[in-house]
């Protein structure tokens, strides 16, 4: 008689040697040798005593460790750079350590001060002199300083300028209110 497929001895055969192979007292031994055997913790060898040098990371706990270590290397290299880079802008000393292609081309040189603190003490000295000289000129007579305020005689200033241009604002009316309360 011709089978097609496994007979239904062959079947409980197969399923028997299976359930042997996965339920049987050896493989359970084997998986308790497996489980016995991985590698001791970090905490295990600390409790053994083997010296710092001598200390492993396995597993989780190497993941761990490489994944904080970079963590902290780019903490640090975000922290740094900025110190880093000012140094290397101002300090032709700190310069020597790096190409001058490196930095050459991100460097401004930045001019020397036109006005030094006793120039700019002279201009000013020299601009009191002149306006003092131009008072006992008669310059700043009341006529003039009419026309030099902003604040004064509005009315008679917004007939002189009908547009606006002498006021500080000309964009908005002295009769408006804010709205917007």
């Amino acid at each position: 008689m011709l089978h097609r497929g496994f007979s239904t001895t062959t079947k409980n055969v197969i399923n028997s040697s299976i359930s042997k192979a996965t339920f049987s007292s050896q493989s359970q031994q084997h998986a308790r040798r497996t489980f016995s055997n991985m590698p001791p913790s970090y905490k295990d060898q600390i409790k053994k005593g083997v010296p710092f040098g001598k200390r492993k990371l396995y597993g989780k706990e190497m993941h761990m460790a490489f994944q904080i270590s970079w963590g902290v290397s780019l903490f640090i290299a975000f922290i740094a750079t900025p110190f880093l880079g000012k140094k290397l802008a101002k300090d032709p000393d700190f310069r020597k350590f790096f190409p001058e292609w490196y930095y050459e081309k991100y460097r401004v040189e930045y001019p020397e001060h036109s006005n030094t603190r006793q120039s700019l003490h002279d201009q000013l000295v020299e601009m009191q002199q002149d306006l003092r000289q131009r008072a006992i000129n008669g310059e700043f007579t009341d006529e003039k300083l009419k026309k030099m305020s902003f604040l004064e005689n509005q009315n008679e200033h917004e007939k002189s300028d009908p547009y606006g241009f002498g006021k500080i604002h000309p964009g908005v009316d002295d009769d408006d209110e804010d709205d917007d309360e």
